[in-house]
């Protein structure tokens, strides 16, 4: 009970003051990724809580000698990160040494790269 009767409560709520503090704000990833956006947290510089870089040969070489080289942005619907799918894999192997994978993952490139460089096999052999 915050009050004895509805006029009290009313008469309570006009003691109330309220002072607002106009805090700065980020309406977009890309805002967020600024060097002078406020931080979300301030222990992630830049708003970024983790990276991920993998380069597999000499990248720089590739970049150099290859044919064409695009830079593109993407942008794609928001997601959700609720495991709602069972996680397992099926593997087989054919008899001319190609390992077949089939999982439960979002990103089938890690697990590609991860299984070809845990069996010492090209990555070509493992699809």
């Amino acid at each position: 009970m915050a009050a004895v009767d509805e006029q009290t409560a009313r008469e309570a709520l006009e003691l109330i003051k309220v002072e607002y503090e106009e805090l700065p704000f980020i309406l977009n990833a890309v805002d967020a990724l600024a060097d002078n956006a406020p931080l979300i947290h301030a222990e992630y510089p830049r708003n970024i809580c983790q990276e991920v870089h993998n380069e597999v040969g000499n990248v720089e070489k590739g970049f150099a000698e290859a044919y064409l080289v695009r830079t593109d942005t993407f942008a794609n619907k928001k997601s959700d990160g609720a495991c709602l799918e069972p996680q397992a894999t099926l593997a087989n192997f054919d008899i001319n040494g190609n390992l077949t994978l089939w999982t439960s993952t979002q990103v089938s490139h890690y697990v590609q790269r991860t299984v070809a460089i845990v069996l010492q096999m090209p990555m070509i052999k493992c699809a």
